[in-house]
């Protein structure tokens, strides 16, 4: 694989393109990126905005971080429709493969961004701004939601853990072939060398290492495994088999896609337009937080921003240690779904590693090099909520679903 300077429209056989299609992976790290889908265009590593799929996925659709968008869980709701959804007339949100029990229009990532569905792939009229959200990686491992709930899949696996690696790779496998299908689509339509198609995640996951405490999922702990992520743009004219050398981010998506189509970028955009600019050496943010709430009041939280580059992560955690381990004490502990094989493989070491990923107010990994240091007073010092749902039986209904995909 050849390692390409300049920006996608230089690299490009066209100026711009017509259309845009995005397909986000749930829960694939950057190390699960299969050589077949990084070969078909030009692929790099990247950070996600957010370690969990309620502030990552208003991330990657608005372009901004979460704590600037506000939106942090699955009832929370843009102030208005992002830019990129605006950009044409006709967008489409495909979310066939998660939220399996609700209605299209219903689904939780729609809601969050102020999508519609709209027309599938094969009748969507052009210009078009088209998104697929797929279940990727997300637990149950190798299964679809409609077979296992997280909680039953981990019950099964309890005995013999060391299959979970291998389950989680077939998961990619599917979402990978699902990806193919979405590019013959294309192609049938002979569109795909008028669409920048952009093939990410919204996060990673954590398969049990022993290094970061032996628990599984994403969202929290923040570490290197669950904000890695791919990014690999194809189609658009672009070449195959080049990669860039630096890292991007989640939030660089919108300014590219909008730069393509040939559409003014926001200046509010913290982004990089990609394809009128090349990457540059920078250091990207990510953010996350969750409350552990007892009888309407606060009792524990994990509030992380960090900040990574090419060579390393600095996770700062905000509110106080006590906070912290009683969240990862209820969490892992308790009621998250990997609770007991979390238990069934527990030592000493292993649950010292974890609370080094948790206590400490700021917690390094790899080498914190200048482009970290130097932009340190971009992080955030306060989170705070924006919009949320005041429909009652969707927000009860969306923790029903929370519960059978292992989030609460």
């Amino acid at each position: 694989m050849a390692t390409v300077e300049g920006s996608l429209g230089e690299i490009s056989s066209n100026s711009q393109t017509e259309n845009v299609a995005i397909f986000i992976a749930d829960s694939m790290r950057f190390d699960a990126l299969p050589s077949t889908i990084a070969d078909r265009g030009v692929s790099a590593r990247a950070i996600a905005p957010s370690t969990y799929t309620g502030s990552s996925i208003p991330s990657l659709i608005s372009g901004l971080y979460p704590a600037e968008h506000k939106v942090w869980d699955f009832n929370g709701r843009l102030t208005r429709k992002p830019v990129l959804l605006q950009s044409v007339e006709n967008t489409a949100f495909n979310a066939e493969t998660i939220w399996t029990d609700l209605d299209p229009a219903d689904k939780p990532p729609l809601r969050m961004v102020r999508a519609t569905p709209g027309e599938p792939l094969e009748r969507l009229p052009e210009p078009f701004v088209y998104i697929e959200h797929d279940k990727g990686g997300h637990t149950p491992y190798g299964h679809s939601f409609d077979e296992y709930d997280s909680q039953t899949f981990y019950a099964e696996q309890i005995d013999d853990a060391s299959e979970i690696p291998e389950l989680y790779a077939d998961s990619i496998d599917t979402a990978c072939e699902r990806f193919e299908r979405m590019l013959d689509t294309l192609e049938d339509r002979d569109l795909l060398e008028n669409t920048l198609v952009i093939f990410t995640a919204d996060h990673g996951e954590l398969l049990g290492e022993s290094d970061r405490g032996g628990v599984y999922g994403h969202g929290r702990p923040m570490t290197p495994e669950v904000v890695d992520v791919p990014l690999v743009f194809i189609g658009g004219g672009l070449s195959e088999g080049d990669s860039y050398s630096n890292v991007l981010s989640g939030v660089d998506i919108v300014p590219t896609a909008l730069g393509a189509q040939g559409r003014a970028v926001p200046n509010q955009l913290p982004g990089r337009d990609l394809w009128s600019n090349p990457p540059d050496a920078r250091a990207h943010r990510s953010d996350v937080w969750f409350q552990t709430m007892l009888k309407g009041h606060e009792i524990g939280s994990y509030k992380a921003t960090s900040l990574w580059s090419d060579t390393g992560g600095l996770v700062r955690h905000g509110d106080s240690r006590g906070k912290r381990l009683i969240h990862s004490h209820n969490f892992h502990c308790r009621t998250a779904p990997h609770s007991d094989i979390f238990w069934s493989q527990w030592s000493v070491r292993t649950h010292a590693k974890l609370l080094k990923t948790y206590l400490p107010s700021t917690v390094r990994y790899g080498t914190i090099d200048s482009t970290i240091t130097d932009q340190m007073g971009t992080l955030s010092t306060e989170f705070d909520k924006g919009t949320r749902s005041t429909d009652e039986e969707i927000e009860d209904y969306s923790k029903e679903q929370l519960e059978k995909l292992g989030y609460v």
